[in-house]
């Protein structure tokens, strides 16, 4: 379109200067009322390029170290601890045993004759089991019910015993064809080659196929295997973009996130149950960092073929992919898409914004998934974690007031002419997780809305509480920077 040139002069100009004036200055506070102006800043680089381990997972192990191959995408783990033949849980009985019998020659037992000797349900003292006993004299018809039995006899079924100790004589002990020393020989998690072991174990996950691989050996002294156990695990990806499992370890599930926030064996009995999880954590919050480099490469680079966010242009609709310069939806997000999870970071980048020390929205995800801002494993099914949103307000040196009432925010903010807030409710129904999204509060009273409802614009409504209008409120932010 062409413009035409005007030429003004004397009054006619004055005045007209002083209309442009006046209109570009109240759009300008309109601007920074509401939107606020955008500045440019550096990258804060997170380096995990050691891929420590961090305490909360390691302090469980003896040793503990983690790798990467970038060029297989394999994020690997390696700990060992000590093994004491009291923990049953992994290592409850060794699937082959030797002995010899009276002859000397070297005898077998396979796993079904152990079970004979240490029951189905795992150790129990063989000297309580009568080996006398011939297997075919052991069937069900010989065998009393042993809960029967302790309902049929009662105290005064049983006879009083008043023979002393000085009353037994040699003669009063039955024989017994089995010596005393018979069975040492018969190998056992109690006996002397299982004093000095530990338990090595290993976890691997592909980041391409989604697999945890995890195996644990029971090693001795001399660095013989005794015993190897190996799982292996499809990752889940849930709701917020993070990493779960569900994990099966004899015949038993544990889901991953459920002991996320057990980071002593102290705290839960099945101690190598815990170790065995805390490997599988270790790896899934070491694969979430990595992953969030990937990410913030690939979200990058549709900034710069103009395919993602534009400078300076605030997140609207999160789930948009055919609006130049407002496409969000294209980023990628944790191991999942930045449309299905991405509110809580739309709202923390749409503040920085308006509070004039904007960053690109390829930063802001960054921030969120190394800093696991975001999906805090244990956060489930309901998405992430808005009560973490702190977290970046402080990394980015923001000052803020945390509420976790409604009526309390609502009170701080009618007593604001103007003042940034990021709010989050639950959905209605509540099973449809949370949403989290920004709201501006105007000189003129009003308040607009970004990305409450996935509109290409901004909402604006007379109160606060009309953005309330879900199962529940979770906590609000008023943000401003000195």
């Amino acid at each position: 379109m062409k413009m035409k040139k005007i030429i003004l002069k004397g009054q006619m100009k004055e005045r007209f200067t002083r209309v442009v004036s006046l209109v570009l200055a109240s759009c300008l506070l309109l601007n920074t009322a509401v939107t606020g102006d955008t500045a440019d800043i550096k990258m804060r680089s997170i380096d995990i390029s050691d891929y420590t381990v961090s305490d909360k997972y390691a302090d469980i192990f003896e040793e503990s170290s983690i790798s990467y191959n970038e060029k297989e995408e394999l994020v690997n783990f390696r700990a060992s601890g000590a093994y004491s033949s009291g923990d049953k849980i992994l290592f409850d009985k060794v699937s082959l045993e030797e002995y010899h019998d009276s002859d000397n020659n070297e005898v077998t037992l396979t796993d079904e004759d152990i079970d004979k000797v240490y029951g189905e349900e795992g150790l129990v003292d063989r000297d309580k089991i009568d080996q006398d006993i011939p297997d075919e004299d052991i069937s069900d018809s010989n065998m009393a019910d042993e809960n029967t039995m302790d309902e049929d006899i009662s105290d005064e079924d049983i006879p009083d015993d008043n023979m002393t100790d000085e009353d037994m004589t040699d003669e009063d002990v039955p024989d017994s064809d089995t010596s005393e020393n018979e069975y040492d020989d018969i190998v056992s998690p109690d006996d002397s080659e299982y004093e000095d072991t530990e338990v090595d174990y290993e976890c691997t996950f592909d980041m391409n196929d989604l697999i945890f691989h995890f195996k644990a050996e029971l090693v001795a002294e001399d660095g013989t295997v005794l015993e190897t156990e190996e799982i292996n695990t499809k990752a889940i990806v849930t709701e917020n973009g993070g990493l779960d499992a569900c994990i099966e370890i004899d015949g038993n599930t544990y889901m991953m996130s459920d002991y996320e926030k057990k980071t002593s064996v102290d705290e839960c009995s099945i101690a190598d149950i815990i170790k065995i999880i805390n490997a599988y954590l270790a790896v899934a919050e070491t694969a979430e960092k990595i992953k969030a480099k990937s990410n913030y490469k690939y979200n990058k680079g549709l900034e710069k073929k103009g395919n993602g966010v534009g400078k300076g242009k605030y997140v609207y609709d999160q789930s948009e992919t055919n609006r130049k310069n407002y496409n969000a939806g294209n980023y990628r997000f944790g191991f999942t898409k930045f449309k299905n999870v991405g509110c809580e970071v739309a709202s923390a980048y749409n503040v920085a914004l308006a509070l004039k020390d904007s960053e690109r929205l390829s930063q802001t995800i960054y921030y969120f998934e190394a800093f696991s801002i975001e999906f805090s494993i244990a956060w489930g099914y309901f998405g992430s974690n808005p009560l973490e949103i702190d977290r970046y307000l402080k990394k980015r040196g923001f000052k803020y007031k945390k509420y976790t009432s409604f009526s309390k925010l609502s009170s701080a903010v009618k007593k604001k002419k103007s003042c940034k807030i990021i709010m989050s409710r639950w959905n209605k129904p509540a099973t449809q997780g949370l949403h989290t999204f920004y709201v501006a509060k105007s000189t003129s009273g009003n308040f607009f809305g970004f990305n409450w409802k996935y509109e290409r614009n901004s909402v604006k409504k007379t109160s606060l509480k009309s953005f309330n209008n879900g199962s529940g409120f979770i906590v609000g932010y008023i943000v401003w920077k000195e």
